[in-house]
């Protein structure tokens, strides 16, 4: 017979379809292994050996089974790890019988129990079978009622428990394998790529600032198989030991031939960390396999930001040779509304020389701020306040301001408070009148 180009074509395209076919299923063994089955058991039966097993002839594990009572041993999981995403299907215990030393009844029964140790769940697929009449016969038994998740599947055991008959003597009994096969089928997963956003973000003073982009999805099984609510966006940082995520849903935009795109819009708040951000966007497809792409990211800025209230501060009427005058009306309440931390001593005061209608003044070291007042511990410049000087950028003792959520129970953390004193003696050659920042200029507060 002859065949032409396209039936060799033909019958390639065939072979490949049923290989593809083929390789979507699996199975996977898990090997027994020894217990102290004292830990185990409900009788006295023991376990003589257990030898590492395989599905060769020449090697077997050998149980001593005494009259009515379990001999056990668990077959922990060693077929390797069952991909990610794979529905998880039947699983069947296999055996063959061999006998090498027993009574008449050879054996009373069998006990196989499928146990899912991430919850203590079990199943019991065999319970008290009948006594065994054949050697050399393989058996099979299959079921599956807890195993749902590859977790669970890569993590299960199996206990198998062989109970002697009601004999006086103990029966022995030799297995050439006993092997737990789990059928699985792996299943195509979505494909994002394309993570579209700028890669340079800043916050918006005492506010928030919604930062938008996309990415593009792609499934072996096509566009209509991707769910499109479950498209969903992360960004992330870690500072020290503390990590920020900030989350939301994302929503689909468009198919663009085999390619969906969407959209994602996260909020950034004034109080986030400045630095490299990750960004974690994923989908899921209808199978609930899921995708993630963690290769974008973004540099957020440092923005130093405070807002203060009052804007004035009074000292009232001052009296010759009388010291230590505290403000009126302070404190001042300065807010932190921007990301920049703000550590101890970099809160600062510049303050003016005061000057009158005439042409004295009251110099600006005549003064003292102070984060606290009682007993007239914001006069107190060698025990917490900080001494002015005239024009001059001073950092406050002791004043810091932490960056967060101004609306917090934390709020103090985010606040500071600063009290003012004329603390020196009023000086004689002062005349009455009043002395402001109208000819030197205002007292300004920065943050560094």
């Amino acid at each position: 017979m002859k065949l032409r180009r396209g039936d060799i074509l033909l019958f390639c395209i065939i072979c490949l379809l049923i290989l593809l076919l083929v390789i979507l299923v699996y199975a996977t063994e898990m090997i027994p292994t020894c217990m102290d089955v004292n830990a185990v058991q409900k009788g006295t039966a023991l376990v003589r050996t257990c030898n590492n097993v395989s599905v060769q002839d020449t090697e077997s594990i050998n149980i001593t089974a005494r009259s009515n009572k379990p001999s056990i041993f668990i077959i922990n999981y060693t077929g390797g790890t069952i991909p990610f995403g794979s529905a998880i299907g039947e699983i069947c215990v296999n055996f063959t019988l061999l006998i090498e030393n027993a009574d008449t009844a050879i054996a009373n029964g069998v006990n196989i129990t499928f146990w899912k140790e991430s919850s203590n769940d079990y199943f019991r697929i065999i319970t008290e079978m009948d006594t065994f009449t054949s050697t050399y016969s393989t058996y099979k038994y299959c079921n599956n009622t807890i195993i749902t998740t590859v977790n669970d599947a890569n993590a299960f055991k199996v206990y198998f428990g062989l109970k002697g008959d009601a004999t006086n003597s103990d029966d022995i009994f030799s297995f050439n394998y006993v092997r737990t096969n789990i059928s699985y089928t792996a299943t195509s997963s979505p494909t994002i790529d394309n993570v579209t956003i700028n890669p340079t973000q800043s916050i918006s003073e005492n506010g928030v600032n919604n930062v938008t982009f996309s990415f593009f999805a792609t499934d072996p099984d096509g566009v209509d198989n991707l769910d499109d609510t479950s498209a969903r966006a992360r960004f992330n940082i870690t500072v020290g030991a503390i990590t920020t995520i900030n989350d939301a849903p994302c929503s689909w935009v468009a198919d663009i031939g085999g390619t969906a795109n969407y959209s994602c819009g996260i909020n950034i708040w004034y109080w986030d960390a400045n630095g490299t951000w990750t960004v974690n966007v994923s989908i899921a497809d209808a199978g609930g396999n899921v995708a993630e792409n963690r290769t974008a990211n973004f540099a957020l800025g440092v923005t130093g930001s405070i807002q203060i209230a009052p804007s004035a501060i009074n000292f009232g009427t001052l009296y010759i040779e009388k010291s230590n005058n505290s403000a009126t009306d302070d404190p001042i309440l300065i807010n932190n509304t921007g990301n920049l931390n703000v550590t101890v001593g970099n809160v600062r005061l510049k303050a003016i020389d005061l000057a009158g209608a005439d042409t004295k003044t009251i110099g600006a070291g005549n003064f003292t701020v102070g984060i606290s007042t009682g007993s007239n511990a914001e006069c107190d410049w060698g025990n917490g306040a900080t001494k002015m000087v005239n024009n001059t950028n001073t950092g406050i003792t002791r004043a810091g301001l932490g960056r967060g959520n101004l609306s917090s129970a934390s709020i103090a953390l985010y606040q500071e408070q600063l009290y003012f004193c004329f603390f020196k003696k009023v000086p004689g050659y002062l005349t009455f009148q009043t002395y402001d920042t109208t000819a030197g200029g205002p007292w300004t507060i920065d943050i560094i």
